[in-house]
C-alpha cells in the first residue's frame, strides 16, 4: 500500500495530463457555441444579401421579353421589310420617270 501512496500523485499527474489533452484536443476539434453563433450571424447576412440578389435577377428577367414578344416583333420587321420592298419598287419607277425627264429637258433626247 505504500507503494500506491508512493505513485499517486504520479498517477494523478498523468491522469490530468491525460484529461487536460483530451480537452484541448475536444476544443480544437469541435466548434465552440459563441464561434458558431458568430459564423451563423455571418452566414444570416450572406443569405439575405443573395435573396436580395436573386430578387434583382428575377426582376431583370422579368423585364425582358418572352417569346410572344419576340414572335410578334419579328413579325413587325417582316411587314416592315415587305413595305420597304415595295418602296424600292416604286421609287425604281419614280426614278426611271425622273431620269426621263431630266433628259428630255436637259438633253433633248428621247428614250
Amino acid at each position: 500500500m505504500d507503494n500506491f501512496y508512493r505513485y499517486l500523485p504520479l498517477g494523478i499527474f498523468a491522469t490530468q495530463m491525460v484529461l487536460g489533452w483530451a480537452f484541448w484536443s475536444f476544443r480544437k476539434e469541435f466548434v465552440s457555441q459563441k464561434y458558431c453563433a458568430d459564423c451563423m450571424n455571418n452566414l444570416t447576412g450572406v443569405v439575405s444579401d443573395l435573396k436580395i440578389q436573386t430578387q434583382e435577377i428575377e426582376q431583370n428577367l422579368n423585364s425582358r421579353p418572352n417569346t410572344k414578344n419576340i414572335h410578334e416583333l419579328s413579325l413587325q420587321i417582316e411587314k416592315m421589310v415587305g413595305r420597304m420592298s415595295t418602296m424600292a419598287e416604286i421609287l425604281e419607277r419614280v426614278e426611271q420617270k425622273v431620269e426621263r425627264q431630266e433628259d428630255y429637258l436637259l438633253r433633248g433626247k428621247k428614250k
